[in-house]
């Protein structure tokens, strides 16, 4: 290992130190000759001894990333983001799949200890117990990066969508269109960010406040009202789906009826029978930021917390309410609001 990173380095006349920190893709050497330096490693069929790394600085090169469900396309677009930073950086990555459960989630993590991995990006871990395990983790000085939920400490750092953002971009775009009653359709009545930028949005168009249901029936409820709204925010694609059921059941129609917002832009929303607006998350971008927030920990700088902005998809369940001549553009597929402009958030 040493002679090859010799032999590069006398060739670019650069240090041998230089071609190390350059392999690592280390910020401290410049990126074009950082560049050069990778370019003529692949040229020589340079492979760095991981095995004498690891050995030397007490490091496995692996990584781990512990979820929930992998057979969905939500946690899928995170893992191939972290799996792209991971793979730039020469590391190793395991995958930890536990249900939502807290004995797998506990597995996971043993598992993941006894691999002596280097640190661990989270998208389960709701359990105490794990939560538990995951500050032990930090205690011991592996790095832990939460993503796509808040962090439940403040040692922890976490990546996710900015959803107050989200909640108040399905909102504004119902009011664009000139709705006046707007309702949330979401999973209970706990706090909620989502509802929170929708309630926000409408206070500042004056409008009126905005109902919250959790439950078909409830909502079956509102939309036989007489003051049954004309615009309806949900917190996810399932729950505008389910919305999609009650309005029919009711004998609306969506959009000329009630127009309907998602939340994450699933795989479904874009069948003709859907045709769903929804709030798009930067799932990918949420797995690469949440590794190059790992993978600064390792370097043993800090890493803030993260939001990243939504975007919006429109399609065919958005319209102008019945009688109003206000309209807005509704391209199938159209990308409103800016992808992935972060800011930042206190933890």
């Amino acid at each position: 290992m040493e002679l090859t990173l010799k032999k590069i380095a006398a060739m670019l006349d650069v240090s041998p130190a230089t071609v190390s920190l350059a392999l690592k893709q280390d910020p401290r050497v410049a990126a074009r000759t950082g560049e050069r330096v990778r370019t003529l490693a692949r040229e020589l069929g340079y492979v760095p001894n991981n095995l004498g790394r690891a050995l030397q600085s007490r490091r496995s090169g692996l990584v781990a990333y512990m979820l929930a469900d992998i057979a969905g396309s939500f946690f899928n677009e995170i893992l191939q983001g972290i799996g792209e930073v991971a793979t730039e950086h020469g590391y190793g990555l395991m995958v930890g799949v536990t249900r939502g459960c807290a004995a797998s989630e506990e597995t996971q993590l043993r598992l993941f200890r006894e691999k002596r991995v280097d640190g661990i990006v989270v998208s389960s871990g709701g359990q105490s117990a794990t939560r538990d395990q995951l500050l032990r983790y930090e205690e011991r000085g592996v790095p832990v990066i939460v993503c796509s939920s808040e962090t439940f400490d403040a040692r922890i750092p976490h990546v996710l969508t900015d959803n107050e953002a989200g909640g108040r971009l399905a909102a504004e775009h119902l009011i664009g269109l000139g709705h006046r009653r707007l309702a949330y359709f979401g999973p209970s009545l706990a706090p909620c960010r989502r509802y929170d930028g929708c309630a926000v949005a409408a206070l500042a168009h004056g409008l009126a406040p905005v109902p919250r249901v959790a439950s078909e029936e409830d909502l079956a409820r509102l939309l036989a009202s007489r003051s049954r709204p004309t615009g309806l925010v949900t917190y996810a694609d399932t729950f505008a789906a389910k919305a999609k059921h009650v309005a029919e059941q009711a004998g609306l129609r969506i959009p000329q009826d009630l127009s309907v917002v998602g939340f994450d832009n699933m795989w479904f929303t874009s069948l003709p029978e859907f045709d769903l607006t929804t709030v798009a998350q930067p799932q990918r971008d949420i797995g690469r930021v949440a590794m190059d927030m790992l993978l600064a920990r390792l370097r043993g700088q800090a890493a803030e917390s993260r939001l990243l902005a939504p975007s919006l998809v429109v399609r065919g369940s958005t319209a102008a309410p019945a009688g109003s001549r206000r309209k807005e553009d509704r391209k199938s597929g159209r990308l409103r609001g800016v992808r992935c402009q972060d800011t930042r958030t206190s933890r």
